[in-house]
């Protein structure tokens, strides 16, 4: 069964919260909604399962309108980020409580619970407590007892938010696979574009309180419709220029970008992502291709990061070990920087209003 909303809206006194969100979320599918703190991500999810009232708009499970239905009365299961476990009961009470509340009988609750805790590998686990378990195993629990009641949609707030990297990974390749086995509509909130990237099937990019894209990883990444999306989804090189004829040039740079089809004249961002960065041998021919100066070489596992200076601007761009190792850039090096791919946007504000509001969403200082 389908999760849809249409123009959801939530005000707080004169702040204007969720203005207008609308999308659906699929059966089978797991949706990511994605923003950075304070975007509206929690309280859309709080809409959704009824914890808060909209201002405007309506929401539909399948075909039924579910907007001024009460929480019990919607099909749905909720995770939040801090467990909300029970701490005086064990791990089978846990999951079993929303089937109590239902009067379920005993006996079809034990088969449930039974069956739950083999799903999420915590069979040898039910008569734990909270506190004996780790935060992982916590947010397993969670998961469980949000899917006891068996919910048409399940909302996942932050769901590994409080657990460090490496268990976070985990839990999230987890979910992928719990979630292709169980095949309910899923919507979860993340901060964390990597996660959202690698097991979402669809992501909604949300800032301020408005969409900004939906899309899959691959098109959100490779092609952002917002200035907003381009800089906030993966790391990013901000370069100002101003196009003038289908050239862009930039501040202390004699070379310029050519930027075919591209009318009229003005100042421009160009966004670039590092990887879309290629460092050459000072010398070497080709398009789109500036001199620089390497600043600093940072080792990074699997690969190395290389910072340029080019003109006015520092450009971080990412060489894979055996490239890197071909010519072993150093720190005062002058080198050729070509850029590969970029994401284009006019900014007729001009670039100090730009960059001021780069500057309050924190991507760049």
């Amino acid at each position: 069964m389908s999760l849809r909303l249409e123009n959801l809206t939530k005000r707080f006194g004169q702040t204007t919260v969720v203005d207008g969100v609308s999308f659906s979320v699929e059966k089978g599918e797991l949706t990511a909604l994605l923003g950075p703190s304070g975007s509206g991500k929690s309280t859309l999810l709080r809409m959704i399962a009824g914890l808060e009232r909209p201002d405007g708009g309506r929401l539909w499970l399948g075909g039924e309108e579910i907007t001024g239905k009460a929480v019990q009365k919607r099909s749905l299961g909720f995770v939040f980020q801090n467990y909300a476990l029970f701490k005086h009961l064990t791990v089978e009470r846990n999951i079993a409580f929303g089937l109590e509340i239902r009067k379920v009988p005993p006996r079809e609750i034990r088969e449930r619970v039974e069956s739950l805790l083999e799903l999420v590998k915590l069979t040898d686990y039910g008569k734990h407590y909270p506190h004996q378990l780790s935060g992982g195993q916590r947010q397993r629990v969670a998961l469980a007892r949000a899917l006891a009641p068996r919910p048409e949609v399940l909302l996942l707030d932050e769901p590994f938010g409080a657990l460090d990297a490496k268990v976070r990974s985990s839990l999230a390749q987890w979910l992928r696979e719990i979630h292709s086995r169980l095949g309910t509509a899923t919507l979860f909130v993340t901060h964390d574009q990597n996660e959202a990237i690698e097991i979402s099937d669809r992501i909604v990019v949300i800032n301020r309180g408005r969409v900004e894209q939906i899309g899959g990883g691959e098109e959100v990444y490779d092609k952002p419709s917002t200035r907003f999306v381009a800089s906030f989804i993966g790391n990013v090189n901000i370069l100002e220029g101003f196009l003038d004829k289908e050239r862009i040039s930039f501040s202390g740079v004699e070379e310029t970008l050519a930027a075919s089809g591209r009318g009229g004249s003005g100042p421009v961002v160009i966004l670039v992502r590092p990887e879309e960065l290629s460092l050459r041998k000072l010398g070497e021919s080709g398009e789109n291709l500036f001199p620089g100066t390497v600043q600093t070489v940072s080792y990074r596992g699997s690969f190395f990061q290389v910072e340029v200076r080019v003109g006015e601007m520092v450009l971080r761009a990412v060489e894979e070990k055996r490239n890197f190792h071909r010519y072993e850039w150093r720190e005062g090096e002058r080198v050729g920087v070509s850029l590969e791919g970029w994401q284009f946007f006019e900014v007729p504000e001009g670039h100090e209003e730009i960059r001021e509001k780069l500057r309050q969403l924190g991507y760049i200082e």
